[in-house]
């Protein structure tokens, strides 16, 4: 019989029978992967009994999964004891002060009274203690160093918060008296939590604060300040203030603020 036109006398079907797309260079489909559910299931069906035995323990085991939770919990969460700033090691006291939000909890007098018991014991520490300061200091990152910018600005905050509650409740007549003062104590506390107390005369005090105050106003004036001086002032409001002030602490410390800034400015 002849061949239709088209026909290909040498056909290579037959050859081809026997090989796999392996062979033939095309890529083979991946096996599916057994899910999750599907391997523990024969991992049960492996051993004969498997499965009732781990079905008359899923209670304990369930119960034991609920304590281990709630004890892991505890020590995330439970209040951190307060140490003794004088005798306790100095990593645990530093550790509190810096490092924890219980700290933030006790009352402003507490905290600057320990911060103040903690730069006695920097000022006094021996040999020993300074490679503990040294690790620590070198381990503060991340999250520990957000803590620790927190609890330092915190109690800034809540110091001038103080001044500006009582500045409320000044008459008219004794408020440039009260600014100054508020002024030196704030000032002198501020220095006292860094270690550094500059031994001048309250008169120097003032008189350093109205030639700042006067040269800041100036600057403004003649638009030398630089912009990113504005924008880190903002910055430090909206990531350092705010979360951690409300709205009325704010309104009160602006005002305080602005006054003092105007008391300062005045012309002698």
């Amino acid at each position: 019989m002849p061949e239709r036109p088209g026909d290909n006398p040498f056909r290579f079907d037959p050859l081809l029978e026997g090989l796999d797309e392996k062979s033939m260079g095309r890529p083979l489909p991946k096996a599916r992967r057994a899910t999750l559910g599907e391997r523990w299931s024969r991992w049960l069906d492996g051993a004969p009994g498997r499965r009732a035995r781990l079905r008359a323990w899923s209670p304990y085991a369930a119960g034991l999964a609920v304590m281990a939770a709630a004890v892991a919990g505890y020590f995330a969460w439970r209040p951190v004891p307060k140490p003794d700033f004088e005798e306790d090691p100095f990593d645990d006291v530093l550790f509190y002060a810096l490092l924890t939000e219980d700290f933030n909890s006790l009352s402003l007098d507490e905290r600057l009274s320990l911060i103040k018991d903690l730069i006695g014991r920097f000022k006094g520490m021996d040999e020993s203690e300074i490679p503990i300061v040294a690790a620590f200091a070198a381990g503060i990152q991340g999250q520990a160093r957000k803590q620790l910018e927190k609890n330092a600005s915190r109690l800034g905050l809540d110091l001038f918060d103080r001044y500006a509650i009582d500045y409320d409740r000044v008459s008219e007549e004794d408020r440039s008296a009260y600014l100054e003062r508020a002024f030196v104590e704030f000032s002198r506390t501020m220095e006292e939590m860094a270690g550094e107390v500059r031994e001048i005369s309250d008169e120097q005090r003032l008189a350093a604060a109205r030639k700042a105050f006067t040269e800041d106003i100036q600057r403004l004036r003649t638009r030398e300040r630089d912009t990113r001086d504005v924008g880190n002032a903002v910055a430090f409001m909206n990531d350092v203030i705010a979360p951690q002030t409300t709205g009325p602490q704010r309104a009160r410390m602006t005002k305080l603020m602005r006054d003092m800034s105007r008391h300062f400015r005045e012309p002698r």
